[in-house]
């Protein structure tokens, strides 16, 4: 029996071991200390009647206790690191100072040993008072095997003029694909991209990164527009995908889209424009491919189970596949680790095998998302908490790792079952890849009406940055509700 006292409150712990008590795997005993530092006293009855007590014993570490009045902690071995080495090499072990009667694990006794063989090593000895002490454990690895990883990898997209550094994390001695020997590579072109590296015992090849460039982009062709007299611009660009901006400088966008049409103006300025592509990454994918069950495919109706996974990366998922027997619609929701809606999607299912199109956006978090049903509409659709979707309860293991991105980590029933979302495919947010900013100019002449009736159709010349823009322009009255200005047309 143990009693301690912690802040003035008692606790106790009651070990029993012996036959009449069955089986008894382990004579370790673990307190529960809450935030303190510090355990006031500890008093050990023995089955003897002999009572041993103790005080002001530090937390977060293990003691031996032995019956009249012995209670260590655990000694150190030097060195106190696990050990690596290659073969044929040999490490000293040297026990804590101060200590009689050392007996190894390997059998030995003496107060240092040497070693070569993989595995873990300790020691039992005697302190100055004959008490027991037991030291730490250390291992011995021998030969490790090293998987160095590029500081990029899997599949990359860059825009062009985008230069990417590569380098092997955590290693020097590094030989590229291209025979170089620099740490770092800046790499810009299309290709597939690896190294191999001088380990601590034998050399070995990095993971692989594949490149892709995306072509560059041709600068936006913009109609300007000149106006006589206080009013709104048009601008007319020649695709779509078109940022406008206040600024040459700006990061966020005024407007997006092929024609921009100014606020009301009073003076002449200038607009910057943009083209822009999305460039889409494939689709990675994870989790278990199909259903693999006995003794049935669905879980109970009154249940509606959740999917748990990490985010390491943003990443877009873009489907999941499921299998039901229940034609009808489900609504897939993307939940937060306080089960607070994100996202849903309502699909209608046939029966059969159903790949459902999701497109969820799921940012990097340290928390937990899940993926599961609306409750509410598999009542009304099928009558039961349940979405009737197929399950695994044999074939796997947790977790399911998607590359460094995705972490599919359990279900909200246990660790035995994988729910109703098979095939997870996933992706990195796209590329956006972006062409040359250019200077859009709005020229505001203020004349009069009269003026007008003598001017003919006329050829203009304007020098704007180095760049030299020819305009074609014709004048033409708007309607009343422009106040009848004249209007330049810009070709």
């Amino acid at each position: 029996m143990v009693y301690y006292c912690l802040g003035g409150q008692k606790f106790v712990r009651e070990l029993q071991g012996g036959e009449s008590f069955g089986i008894q795997n382990s004579l370790n005993m673990y307190l529960g200390l809450k935030e303190h530092t510090l355990i006031d006293s500890l008093l050990v009855i023995w089955p003897s009647g002999i009572r041993d007590s103790y005080y002001h014993l530090d937390v977060d570490r293990p003691y031996l206790i032995e019956e009249n009045g012995c209670c260590t902690s655990h000694r150190d071995i030097n060195p106190n690191l696990d050990i690596v080495q290659c073969k044929g090499e040999e490490s000293k072990l040297q026990c804590s100072s101060g200590l009689t009667q050392w007996i190894w694990n390997t059998s030995e006794t003496t107060e240092a040993i040497n070693i070569k063989h993989p595995g873990i090593y300790f020691y039992k000895a005697k302190d100055s008072n004959h008490c027991l002490v037991q030291s730490k454990s250390i291992g011995l690895i021998l030969d490790p095997i090293e998987t160095p990883r590029l500081s990029n990898n899997y599949e990359k997209l860059i825009c062009d003029g985008v230069y990417l550094p590569l380098s092997v994390i955590g290693y020097k001695h590094i030989k590229w694909w291209n025979g170089d020997t620099n740490i770092v590579q800046k790499i810009d072109q299309s290709g597939i991209y690896f190294a191999t590296v001088q380990g601590l015992c034998q050399e070995f090849n990095t993971d692989t990164l594949h490149l892709t460039k995306i072509d560059p982009l041709t600068t936006p062709k913009v109609q300007v527009d000149t106006l006589f007299g206080p009013g709104k611009a048009l601008l007319k660009g020649d695709r779509e995908e078109l940022n406008w901006y206040e600024n040459e400088s700006d990061q966020t966008p005024l407007f997006v889209g092929k024609n921009f049409e100014s606020p009301e103006l009073k003076a002449s300025r200038q607009y910057w424009v943009e083209g822009f592509t999305s460039n889409p990454y494939q689709g990675i994918h994870g989790g278990m491919l199909k259903p693999v069950f006995e003794s049935g495919a669905y879980h109970a109706s009154f249940l509606n189970p959740e999917m748990f996974f990490n985010a390491y990366q943003d990443f877009i998922l873009d489907s999941v596949t499921v299998f039901t027997d229940r034609a009808g619609v489900r609504i897939i929701e993307l939940r937060d680790g306080n089960k607070k809606v994100l996202l849903s999607s309502k699909q209608d299912l046939v029966i059969g095998k159903n790949q459902i199109f999701l497109g969820f956006s799921v940012p990097q978090s340290k928390g937990l998302y899940s993926i599961s049903t609306n409750e509410d509409n598999n009542k009304t659709a099928l009558g039961t908490s349940s979405p009737r979707l197929e399950r695994s309860n044999i074939g796997f293991y947790y977790p399911f790792f998607i590359q460094d991105k995705c972490r599919i980590l359990t279900s909200s029933v246990s660790d035995a079952y994988y729910y109703a979302f098979f095939d997870w495919v996933i992706r990195p947010l796209d590329e956006i890849c972006t062409s040359d900013r250019i200077a859009v100019p709005v020229v505001v002449n203020p004349v009069n009406n009269d003026d007008l009736k003598h001017q003919t159709n006329n050829i203009r010349v304007q020098q704007n940055k180095g760049r030299t823009y020819h305009f074609m322009s014709f004048w033409s009255y708007e309607s009343s509700s422009n106040s009848g200005r004249p209007r330049t047309h810009i070709i």
